[in-house]
């Protein structure tokens, strides 16, 4: 049987939003041609431990950059990739206002039946109501992007996972 798939966003989740003195634990880096703040001590294991309960995709807008610009600092991937400019013919852009509307856009024809857990910090009333309409389960998981996701987001995922 498959794993459930994860859709893994960077901004908010792996590059946190804050100022660096406010989070010591955090390490800034020079990625792509932006400045990515992200928690080097846990992030790179807690992704390790979340592979082995789901198949990671990237679902962010760095699309392929993820895994030439952030997969390497991690030392995780590469991963399949959701390329969220790909937006399906049969999808009339004007109705997508939200930026997880163009996610859910791309990512749905993508992840077709198979059970996914979505971490991204930029969760809205469309996404939840996108997932609670599917008919394969799904998890939103939204960290505070001012921190990035943490230890507690990882236990949620694999609970989860484990209960399919």
């Amino acid at each position: 049987m498959n794993k459930p798939l994860l859709g893994l966003d960077v901004d908010g989740v792996l590059n946190a939003f804050s100022e660096p003195h406010l989070l010591p634990e955090y390490t800034e880096y020079h990625a792509g041609g932006y400045w990515v703040l992200m928690n080097m001590d846990q992030h790179p294991k807690w992704i390790a431990e979340l592979e082995e309960h789901f198949d990671i995709v990237w679902a962010t807008m760095w699309t392929h950059k993820a895994n030439e610009f952030i997969a390497p600092i991690l030392g995780v991937g590469p991963y399949p990739v959701i390329d969220h400019h790909d937006i399906p013919d049969n999808i009339d852009e004007r109705k997508l206002y939200a930026i997880d509307s163009f996610k859910i856009a791309t990512i749905d024809p993508y992840i077709g039946d198979r059970p996914f857990a979505w971490l991204d910090d930029d969760i809205s009333v469309t996404a939840k109501t996108w997932a609670s309409a599917r008919s394969a389960p799904t998890k939103l998981v939204a960290p505070d992007s001012l921190i990035g996701f943490e230890r507690h987001h990882v236990d949620e995922l694999i609970e989860w996972a484990g209960s399919l």
